[in-house]
């Protein structure tokens, strides 16, 4: 056993792109995953995820890795604890309701402290509610070993701060933040996590694992409530016949203003979550976050407000949406990502489909059964659609035909339209090709 080894709980859209930046940088990594399906793709060498580095894909990466022998996908987690000294979990904590779900975290913890040895590291890199690594993982692991954390084992928190798209990069260059239950422990978890920095990355300590913890949270919530704030702004100047985003450029020129995008919601794990991590925190001290639970309110609604502009749309055309077939181009979280966890264009979908039972959508890199009325190709989606929203940008989209989407759409008695929620599409190319260009 030596220090070069390390196991990563968690083999998703964080713990893959960090498991394969460790072995990347010579570590034999064991990449620990309880999903059998998603172990076994990744020992064939299979990921949807859409990252890269230096040039490569994170398919060449992952399997390069896999050809050196230095990433080794398992679910064994008995084993791959038996081998390793430093141990980084990334299993989050899911929200269902409103509610956090502490079992993941409470399981992975309970498996690690049964397997857990003397002079083990333990860093988790997930987003919690704050208190979570000192409360909850603390005491099931010092339970199920019967060691003392900062004696026995050293316990320490990092938040994760990637961007999915720019995981490696972010690894290696986002300033990294880092506490311990000791300052051996914090020490201990900086030189393990320099080990992947380029010129470019630094660590920030602090002597607090829950200030660290609650900045993640802050730091998600900051971005939902800006979102919040631009999506209601976007109301304003449709109203005023204004485009959304040329008043944004204007207001961002100002050193100190950084307005983010309006959409069709806010989706993925971090953002949405946000909220309801701080909650029971606030809860607890008897602190007011009015103005985050209207930014999640307002969020959270934006998906409705979407499929009413469509109606409203059609009705102006003099069409009945229950008479109408809608296309729907995008269904990812965020622009380019493969990504559809909580993502608000499932909602759009899951909202038209309940006007209409004529809704197709098309995702090239959302995997085919993840929703009723998904098809396989662009043509498919747009044949005989009466209107077409368009929701998460991809490469595909990038270049659209628009005279041929304008033949494979119902032109007669009024030509179709085009509902982009993302500011993303040409507007002049959706005109001169005869089509409605409608910016929300």
């Amino acid at each position: 056993m030596t220090k070069d080894k390390i196991a990563v709980f968690g083999q998703g859209y964080v713990g893959l792109p960090l498991a394969l930046s460790f072995a990347m940088r010579g570590f034999f990594v064991y990449g620990v995953d309880i999903d059998k399906s998603l172990v076994q793709e990744l020992k064939n060498g299979y990921t949807n995820h859409l990252e890269s580095y230096q040039g490569k894909s994170i398919q060449t990466i992952l399997q390069e890795e896999l050809d050196s022998t230095r990433y080794q996908p398992t679910l064994d987690c008995e084993s791959s604890l038996s081998d390793v000294n430093n141990i980084v979990v990334t299993v989050g904590a899911p929200v269902y309701n409103g509610q956090v779900d502490y079992e993941p975290i409470k399981k992975v913890s309970k498996e690690i402290g049964k397997n857990l040895k003397k002079d083990d590291l333990v860093l988790f890199r997930s987003t919690v509610v704050p208190g979570t690594t000192e409360g909850i993982v603390r005491e099931i692991l010092e339970r199920e070993s019967g060691f003392t954390a900062g004696v026995d084992f050293d316990l320490a928190y990092s938040s994760e701060r990637i961007a999915e798209g720019k995981a490696f990069h972010e690894f290696s260059d986002m300033p990294t933040l880092v506490a311990g239950v000791t300052d051996k422990s914090r020490i201990r978890s900086e030189e393990l996590l320099k080990t992947l920095f380029n010129d470019g990355g630094k660590i920030v300590s602090s002597p607090s694992i829950e200030a660290v913890e609650l900045s993640k949270v802050f730091e998600n919530l900051s971005r939902d409530v800006n979102i919040a704030m631009v999506n209601e702004f976007s109301s304003i100047c449709e109203q005023l016949g204004l485009d959304i985003h040329h008043v944004i450029d204007l207001a961002n020129t100002h050193h100190r203003v950084n307005l983010l995008r309006p959409g069709p919601g806010v989706g993925g794990f971090c953002i949405p979550n946000a909220y309801y991590y701080l909650l029971p925190k606030a809860k607890e001290v008897g602190a007011s976050i009015e103005m985050s639970a209207t930014a999640r309110k307002i969020n959270d609604n934006r998906p409705l407000q979407v499929v009413n502009r469509i109606e409203e749309k059609l009705l102006e055309a003099g069409k009945d949406i229950e008479n109408c077939k809608i296309a729907v181009l995008g269904l990812a979280m965020k622009d380019y990502s493969s990504d559809h966890r909580l993502s608000p264009a499932l909602e759009v979908v899951r909202s038209l489909q309940k006007r209409t039972k004529q809704v197709s959508c098309y995702d090239p890199e959302v995997k085919s059964d993840v929703i009723p009325g998904q098809v396989n190709s662009l043509h498919d989606c747009v044949k005989d659609a009466h209107a077409l929203v368009f929701l998460t940008r991809q490469d595909e989209f990038d270049n659209l035909d628009y005279g041929n989407i304008r033949d494979q759409m119902v032109a007669n008695p009024h030509p179709p339209f085009i509902l982009d929620t993302k500011g993303a599409l040409s507007r002049k190319g959706i005109t001169e090709n005869g089509m409605s260009y409608v910016l929300m």
